[in-house]
């Protein structure tokens, strides 16, 4: 469990990347935070540490609201739906995007919290459709979503609904018009 302190740091980094558009330096976050230079390194000792840390409060935040999703509805179109960020859904993401960035330039590849997010998801996708390629489809149409929100040029709603729909459909099995336009087609 994340200390006060911790949680503080974090979230005042969160809050001045946001503000800035950009990731905020070390001792700006300090003093922001209200901590000293000395107080940071204690609960993050070096910039990885700390970005390594952000991604991973930030990150949980979008996972619960995925797995709430996932509570009511089929695997896909809870993915496919949070996909669609609200805006300060749309902050979070963001920050993320901004620290993978930051952490990429640091030559750090990679979260192990995303990592094993994405194992997960596409371990259930591919039991609801029954095909690894199908479920791969339906994280990259999710993705491209997401990408789409955060660049500000997001789906529209009728369209977005409508790939929604056509996945929920896949997923449920063919249906009988499917079916039999399949088997003439092969007869």
């Amino acid at each position: 469990m994340q200390s006060d302190a911790r949680a503080h740091i974090l979230e005042t980094m969160r809050e001045l990347t946001i503000r800035a558009g950009a990731l905020p330096s070390m001792d700006a976050v300090a003093k922001a935070a209200g901590v000293s230079k000395g107080g940071l390194t204690h609960h993050f000792p070096n910039r990885p540490a700390l970005l390594g840390a952000l991604v991973e409060m930030v990150g949980l935040r979008t996972t619960e609201t995925f797995e709430r999703a996932r509570l009511s509805a089929p695997v896909s179109r809870a993915y496919l739906e949070t996909s669609v960020p609200d805006s300060g859904e749309l902050d979070d993401f963001f920050v993320i995007f901004t620290c993978y960035q930051a952490m990429r330039a640091a030559g750090i590849e990679g979260h192990p919290s995303f990592d094993a997010f994405v194992v997960d998801l596409t371990r259930a996708l591919t039991a609801e459709f029954g095909d690894p390629f199908q479920a791969l489809i339906v994280r990259l149409v999710g993705d491209g979503l997401l990408l789409n929100s955060v660049m500000g040029t997001p789906v529209p709603a009728e369209e977005r609904d409508a790939l929604i729909e056509h996945f929920s459909r896949a997923a449920s099995g063919p249906t009988p018009s499917r079916t039999s336009s399949t088997t003439e087609s092969t007869s």
